[in-house]
């Protein structure tokens, strides 16, 4: 079983917009999915809340990678409160579905795997598509250097471990590639169900563009 939740800026109305027609996709194949609003830094006193809730974060980081930090932190806490039997997968709003999308596919290959998941990475950076360890792999891989938190799926006792982090010293997907993944059991996928649709890093990968909120 899966549970999608999909973490969007309400303030932009074009990627609104798009996650609730994917929102319907996803009610159309029985998916459950949930539309969680994200901390936009313009809306925001991000500094504030984060030191309102014991944080201590590194000032040099801007307020749009401070506030992607919450927002995937909030998710968390989220995620740590489902049954452990629920598939919880994140999307941030840039994301779409493929054309080869298939969860109960992706459910059998997680059933199957030999050592029990606590993350899967489902989207791999374009750029760091050459650090995968084993390309032939079927379905996962194990983990290796790739950017960003566009499409994963955490267990709850991860997302339980996760809500212990207090340091923001650097973006939120470096924190868990530098301190965290190598210390559990976590896979990236081979097969894509998940693309990204715009700018990343100020490069054009995909069809449809919707501008970096982080690196713009």
């Amino acid at each position: 079983m899966f549970h999608i939740y999909i973490l969007s800026l309400f303030e932009d109305t074009g990627r609104r917009a798009h996650v609730s027609r994917l929102k319907q996709v996803f009610n159309s194949k029985h998916i459950e999915c949930t539309i969680v609003n994200a901390y936009y830094w313009k809306s925001h006193d991000i500094k504030q809340l984060l030191s309102a809730r014991g944080f201590q974060y590194n000032p040099k980081l801007s307020l749009s990678q401070l506030a992607c930090f919450l927002s995937h932190y909030h998710m968390w806490g989220l995620i740590s409160k489902t049954r452990p039997d629920v598939y919880s997968i994140v999307l941030e709003d840039d994301m779409d579905i493929t054309i080869d999308f298939n969860l109960d596919e992706l459910e059998r290959a997680i059933r199957s795997l030999e050592t029990p998941h606590d993350a899967i990475l489902l989207w791999k950076h374009p750029e760091q598509a050459k650090n995968q360890p084993n390309p032939n792999k079927s379905y996962f891989s194990k983990f290796y250097y790739t950017w960003g938190l566009a499409a994963y799926l955490f267990t709850p006792k991860f997302a339980r471990q996760l809500l212990d982090i207090k340091t923001v010293d650097m973006p939120v997907d470096e924190i868990l590639l530098q301190k965290v993944y190598s210390k559990h059991t976590t896979y990236v996928s081979v097969k894509q169900h998940f693309k990204n649709l715009g700018l990343l890093g100020n490069i054009d990968y995909g069809p449809f563009m919707f501008k970096s909120n982080i690196w713009s």
